[in-house]
């Protein structure tokens, strides 16, 4: 997956598009121009139901958030071996951002990335629960 997207639509054409169930608590607007890494945003679970979760696995051996799977070693990690086999998710997106080096220049160009002709397209996620310090779950 990518290190960032977007989602600039309302939380109605949401549970429009992915015939959802009411929105969570506290969850008035979702529109973000850009989602970054160990926020909180909405994906939707296998129930039909849209929940706020925090973007990244912070398993108490990692320093900072583990924010990508990839698909050569999802099975093979234990970190997301079952999540991938049991707790999928869809991550609702408008666009995407990847990162464009040029030649001769050490720094890279953001590119927004959309799909033509779909305003809210799916991203493949997976989930998992931790408590931290606080008693806090992502």
């Amino acid at each position: 997956m990518c290190g960032r997207y977007t989602l600039n639509v309302g939380l109605g054409e949401l549970q429009k598009r992915y015939q959802a169930e009411a929105a969570p608590e506290g969850v008035e607007e979702v529109e973000k121009e850009e989602v970054f890494p160990a926020s909180r945003n909405l994906v939707l679970l296998p129930n039909h139901k849209l929940y706020l979760l925090k973007w990244g696995f912070t398993p108490s051996y990692a320093k900072q958030p583990i924010i990508n799977a990839r698909s050569e070693t999802v099975l093979s990690k234990p970190t997301f071996k079952e999540p991938f086999e049991k707790k999928r998710c869809i991550v609702p997106a408008t666009s995407f951002f990847e990162w464009q080096k040029q030649e001769g220049q050490e720094k890279k160009i953001k590119r927004e990335i959309f799909i033509k002709g779909l305003p809210i397209f799916s991203i493949a996620g997976i989930c998992e629960r931790y408590k931290g310090e606080n008693g806090e779950v992502s």
